[in-house]
């Protein structure tokens, strides 16, 4: 019973985060804090061995520090770079996080190329009676937490944090 409301934890904060960032360009601070604390619990509950865990959370401050940079040079939301961090945890320092971080790249590609096509044909939309969030049709910005989840959720399987027995 634990195990499954733990695993429940970070598709559901996905989710959240891919609402959220869809409807308002926000990922909010409690959310990632959320998922951040349900790595923690579900470390401990799985009994994950001390260096597993460094590496774990080594994972989260590497993509951290990369984001941070793009955020610096306004490549990427401050939002989207905590949500990502606080994601890579679960993945761990192996493949696994290379294979969500791949994930997410090309789900914010196809992301970003529909928001394109939506943009350019905001007006003929708007006429047919669309009814989109604003921010999808007039901010220069990606939702980049929608491609986030969407990554995550394709890696679900991935997440090293619980034993294979629960996967």
């Amino acid at each position: 019973m634990a195990a499954t409301l733990i695993l429940l934890i970070f598709p559901l904060c996905l989710l959240a985060a891919a609402i959220t960032d869809l409807v308002a360009m926000k990922i909010p601070n409690s959310l990632v804090l959320f998922l951040l604390a349900g790595f923690f619990l579900a470390a401990l509950l799985s009994g994950m061995s001390p260096v597993t865990f460094a590496f774990s959370l080594l994972a989260g401050f590497v993509v951290l520090g990369v984001c941070f940079l793009l955020f610096a040079v306004r490549a990427m939301g401050g939002g989207d770079a905590k949500l990502l961090a606080a994601a890579a945890p679960w993945f761990g320092w192996n493949a696994a996080l290379l294979g969500f971080l791949l994930h997410v790249a090309v789900c914010g590609g196809v992301l970003t190329l529909v928001l394109l096509l939506l943009r350019s044909q905001s007006r003929r939309l708007s006429g047919l009676g669309w009814r989109l969030p604003h921010s999808l049709f007039h901010a220069e910005k990606i939702p980049y937490g929608i491609a986030i989840a969407a990554g995550g959720l394709l890696s679900l399987s991935k997440i090293t944090v619980l034993p294979p027995l629960f996967l």
